[in-house]
């Protein structure tokens, strides 16, 4: 696995608790999130997902595989930012809120 792949575009996580202003490269995402999210998993999903698809886009670097991850690492420090209201992901490349 390599620990050098980045983003396209920074993922911006400033005013999370334990994470840096932004995360760029894919390992990095992968370990703040084991090391701040992982031990309370049980209250959001959203950070489950995110670690997942960050192992997936380093065991399989594709184009496709890094942009989901992305996107869901941007969906669960959405949904932590919303206080963990519920977060609709079913409307295309739209990400709805909801109450």
């Amino acid at each position: 696995m390599s620990t050098h792949l980045s983003f396209a575009t920074p993922v911006a996580t400033d005013g999370l608790s334990g994470f840096p202003e932004a995360l760029r490269m894919i390992g990095h995402a992968r370990e703040v999130i084991e090391a701040t999210r992982l031990p309370a998993i049980r209250s959001s999903y959203a950070w489950l997902d995110a670690y997942n698809r960050l192992t997936l886009a380093q065991a399989a670097p594709t184009f496709q595989h890094i942009e989901a991850a992305r996107i869901s690492l941007n969906f669960a420090i959405l949904h932590e930012r919303r206080g963990g209201r519920r977060v609709r992901r079913d409307r295309g490349n739209v990400i709805a809120l909801a109450a």
